[in-house]
């Protein structure tokens, strides 16, 4: 079992394009010359025009050559180059005219010269296959050298579900693939090369440019190319503040990148803000910049929660890590250390929350190269595991110490265990028979672990007896095979808690829960062993709906990692023989980011993943629930398997539950909200679900939610005015379920003045006795089929 709530290894968001229709259309039955002598565009693109009216298929390429001019693709349509093909766009400039396109959302897009492949306002879409795709790019920058505009090559506007797979890009005139408000994209395995060495490659010519997108995923990809390998902003300019649209939820994995100004670059164009991004086991080879960040004080916006994971740079012709608030297009005035403050704007640009981890290579420059602004320093930046040989020391300016005086930029090899000193318990008076209380012993062990900077709390084989004890950063909790720590069942060992916290006020519970932690990072609960809370004597002392102490309880920390342990016997969850009652929850989040379950088993009384996300108090201010996944896990008994809300105030989003099985639980994945909880609800992702004896129903969505089943089939629903507490759910997305309800496979009841809307079932097999219940809906397709 591992749960981790920390900020890179939950990027959680789910890529779910539709397979199209699988009728091929095979472009040599559209007149189109398979020699590459006759440009052929009027053949392709009626073999897509033939696709599309026919509700989406497959634009074949068998093995030959094609020239073509600009193409456009549908919705529902592939253009499939199989392998031995060759697509090459015809250089004839005349060809490519100025294009004026007014978009579904009513922006209208001016382009110089029409793309080479474009697509607005489409869904479901793809190119794939094993053959070649050429620009002829030479020509273009022959004809129109920098700063000269050229056309895009493959450009998606307002699109979504987008796949590229396997083809190889070259020789662009200008961006390779290039994505504006567009989201859901998949691109994996493609080849990427551009231009060709024999030309000056110039500037702009990125091999894929991301300027806003959401949901993307990049794998296994290799590009050399002119710019930026791959550049993800976020500008759009022309566009109110109300209208800008970040670039999040953005995976990038497994690739090869050679040449190029930037291995991964983020900016310079930030102003709607770039946010949970993760680059993980990659090799750049031979770039200007390894990684790099980049933004200006006209740019604005925010840069946040950027991760990179096991980088290898090798070769780095400048700086290997590089983030800068001052970029103005050149290297110029880069290092100048009198940047003069000035007044903070919307236009001012932040930058923070930035980790690197396992980093290795060498870089001609500095290692590391940061410069932020006076009035807005780059802040909260973390390096672990981090040995980059550089022929320059590190560069740092404007860079701050965080609220209470914990640096902002933490440079260190190391790991999260933050040190490899371990602290036996029992050299500190813990007694492993279990007859005597060891909480003195363990919390000095936890003291001294943190007074060194953190370390290993190690508990070895045996038993051990403890009252509550408190967490701290930078420490590990080990437990060695075959230990047990049980926990003391007097009352008086958990008085109430009055917690201060660092901004003055102060927080309370009823009991002091038996493992916390306020506000830490780095902390580790590890090991094959069982933690027993004792929660019998407690549930017969204090039965439902009495408060008792929670068993493990993190309070706005960061870091967290629960792994292997068996947790049983809470004082929140009863014994078998007791009953349930509500709030026994298994694991609740109330609020979290970036949380990661995955391999556990839980068998509880009330919800056994609870996603809430409340806490619109004066303590914590509203923050949302989101970058959840959940995987590889079953879940037994229980209310729901896995639960979102009813506490919705802050909202909800960007989660993904995949690869699990619930048997028994009363409802299988359940979305509760009313009136007066208020929050949005969107982004949710459930792939490759088994659910076995749901007792209710399979899938619920209720907006009507009130503590009990009562009246939530009610029809006669009354509209009332929208407001502030009126929740909202919409974009969620359901593929591979299957397994058998007792009421409804699927139940969805929404509100009059706020529908339930845009519900995509796909693969959707459970078998029910009563069937599909809809109320108060709107786009809800199963299986391909839109219901009325």
């Amino acid at each position: 079992m591992m749960i981790i709530l920390w900020s890179i290894i939950c990027l959680s968001f789910s890529l779910s394009y539709i397979q199209c229709n699988s009728e091929i259309y095979n472009v040599l039955e559209f007149g189109v010359d398979p020699t590459g002598h006759i440009v052929s565009t009027k053949g392709i693109t009626a073999a897509i025009r033939e696709a599309s009216r026919n509700n989406g298929g497959v634009v074949q390429f068998p093995k030959g050559v094609y020239r073509t001019g600009p193409i456009q693709l549908r919705s529902d349509v592939t253009l499939q180059i199989d392998n031995g093909a060759l697509l090459v766009f015809d250089d004839n400039k005349k060809l490519y005219p100025p294009l004026n396109v007014t978009l579904p959302s009513g922006e209208v897009i001016v382009l110089s010269y029409t793309p080479l492949i474009s697509a607005f306002g489409q869904r479901n879409i793809s190119v794939t296959g094993r053959g070649t795709i050429d620009g002829s790019g030479a020509s273009w920058i022959k004809l129109l050298p920098p700063p000269s505009t050229r056309p895009f090559f493959l450009y998606f506007v307002e699109s979504q579900e987008v796949l590229l797979e396997g083809v190889h890009i070259k020789n662009s005139p200008m961006y390779n693939v290039h994505f504006k408000d567009t989201s859901h994209i998949t691109i994996k395995g493609i080849t990427i090369t551009n231009p060709e060495n024999t030309v000056d490659p110039g500037p702009n010519t990125d091999g894929i440019n991301c300027d806003p997108c959401r949901y993307l995923h990049v794998s296994n990809v290799t590009i050399s190319t002119g710019d930026d390998a791959i550049v993800m902003k976020a500008d759009m300019r022309g566009r109110t503040s109300m209208q800008l649209k970040p670039t999040e939820h953005v995976l990038i994995e497994n690739s090869l990148i050679f040449a190029g100004h930037a291995g991964i670059s983020m900016g310079s164009a930030t102003a709607g803000g770039l946010g949970n991004i993760t680059v993980r086991n990659c090799l750049f080879s031979g770039t200007n910049r390894g990684i790099y960040i980049k933004t200006a004080r006209d740019r604005g916006g925010k840069v946040e929660d950027i991760h990179y994971h096991n980088i290898t740079m090798l070769n780095i012709r400048k700086e290997g890590v590089a983030i800068a608030d001052v970029y103005n297009g050149t290297d110029e005035g880069l290092h100048e250390r009198n940047v003069y403050p000035q007044p903070v704007t919307v236009t001012t640009p932040f930058i923070r929350n930035i980790e690197f981890q396992g980093i290795r290579g060498n870089s001609k420059k500095e290692s590391i190269f940061i410069v932020g602004l006076p009035e807005s320093p780059v802040v909260n930046i973390t390096f672990n595991d981090f040995s980059v040989k550089s022929d320059l020391p590190i560069f740092l300016n404007q860079t701050k110490l965080t609220p209470g005086g914990t640096v902002g930029i933490f440079l260190a090899l190391l790991s999260l265990t933050a040190s490899a000193t371990v602290y036996n318990v029992t050299d500190f008076g813990a007694d492993s028979t279990g007859k005597n209380a060891s909480t003195t012993a363990i919390t000095e062990a936890i003291d001294k672990a943190a007074e060194d900077y953190g370390g290993v709390v190690r508990f070895t084989k045996g038993q051990y007896l403890s009252g509550p004890f408190e967490l701290k950063s930078n420490i590990t909790l080990q437990f060695d095979d075959d230990v047990v720590l049980k926990f003391l069942d007097d009352p008086k060992e958990y008085p109430p808690l009055r917690k201060l916290l660092p901004n003055g006020l102060t927080f309370s519970l009823p009991y002091t829960p038996l493992i916390r932690a306020f506000i830490v990072r780095n902390v580790i609960i590890r090991g094959k062993a069982i933690l027993d809370g004792n929660g019998a004597p407690w549930w017969k002392r204090l039965p439902p709906p009495n408060d008792r102490p929670k068993f493990l309880f993190f309070y706005q920390s960061y870091n967290v990692t629960v792994e292997d342990v068996a947790i049983r016997n809470s004082p929140m969850n009863p014994p078998s023989y007791v009953d349930p009652g509500p709030n026994t929850d298994g694991i609740n989040c109330n609020p979290c980011r970036y949380l990661h379950v995955t391999n556990v088993t839980v068998d509880t009384g009330d919800d056994c993943v609870a996603l809430d996300a409340d806490l619109g108090d004066k303590l914590m201010g509203r923050w949302p629930t989101e970058h959840i996944l959940i995987e590889n896990s079953h879940m037994f008994a229980g209310h729901g398997a896995v639960s979102m809300g009813s506490a919705t105030t802050a909202g909800l989003r960007n989660v993904t539950v995949r690869n699990c099985i619930f048997n028994g639980t009363d409802r299988g994945l359940y979305i509760k909200t009313r009136r007066g909880r208020g929050g949005l609800v969107e982004d949710i992702h459930h792939h490759n679900i088994t659910m076995l004896n749901i007792r209710k129903e399979g899938i619920a969505i209720a907006a009507v939610y009130n503590g009990t089943d009562e009246g939530m089939h009610e029809r006669n629903i009354h509209w009332v005015p929208i407001d502030d507490t009126t929740p909202f759910i919409r974009n969620i997305r359901y593929r591979g379920i299957r397994g058998n309800s007792k009421l409804e496979s699927l139940f969805i009841v929404g509100l009059p003045e706020r529908q339930v809307l845009d519900v995509i079932l796909d693969d959707f097999h459970v078998q029910s006795e009563k069937g599909i219940f809809l109320n108060q809906t709107q786009h809800i397709i199963i299986n391909g089929k839109e219901q009325l």
